[in-house]
C-alpha cells in the first residue's frame, strides 16, 4: 500500500512537471483524472469475480489514485499568499481528513448490527 502510494505520487509529480510546460493547470487536471480513474478501479475491486482480480484492481487503484495529494498541495501553495499558506494547507488537510472519515462513519451508521 505504501509503495503504491509513493510510486503514484512520484509518477504524478513527474507528469505534472512535464505537462506544466504546456498547460498551467496540469496538476489539477492530473489530480482530477487520476481520482476519477481510481473510482472506476475501486468499483472493479467490488465487482471482480475472483480475489486475485480484486487485488489487482486495488493495486491499480492505489497506483492511479494517490497522486492527487501532492498536486493538490502544490496548487494550494500557488494560489495562496505566502503569509497564509500554513493555515490554508492545515485547513485543507483537516477537511480532507474529515471527508475521508465520513465514509466509514456512514457505513457504520447504516450497519444494522
Amino acid at each position: 500500500v505504501a509503495a503504491g502510494g509513493l510510486l503514484s505520487a512520484l509518477i504524478g509529480g513527474i507528469a505534472a512537471d512535464h505537462l506544466s510546460e504546456y498547460l498551467e493547470s496540469a496538476p489539477s487536471v492530473i489530480a482530477a483524472v487520476s481520482s476519477l480513474a481510481a473510482m472506476l478501479l475501486y468499483a472493479g475491486v467490488f465487482w471482480a469475480n475472483t480475489f486475485t482480480a480484486s487485488l489487482a484492481f486495488y493495486g491499480c487503484a492505489l497506483l492511479v489514485g494517490e497522486c492527487w495529494y501532492g498536486l493538490m498541495l502544490l496548487q494550494v501553495k500557488r494560489a495562496v499568499p505566502p503569509a497564509a499558506q500554513g493555515q490554508t494547507i492545515t485547513l485543507v488537510l483537516s477537511v480532507a481528513t474529515v471527508v475521508s472519515n465520513a465514509g466509514p462513519a456512514a457505513a457504520g451508521a447504516l450497519d444494522p448490527g
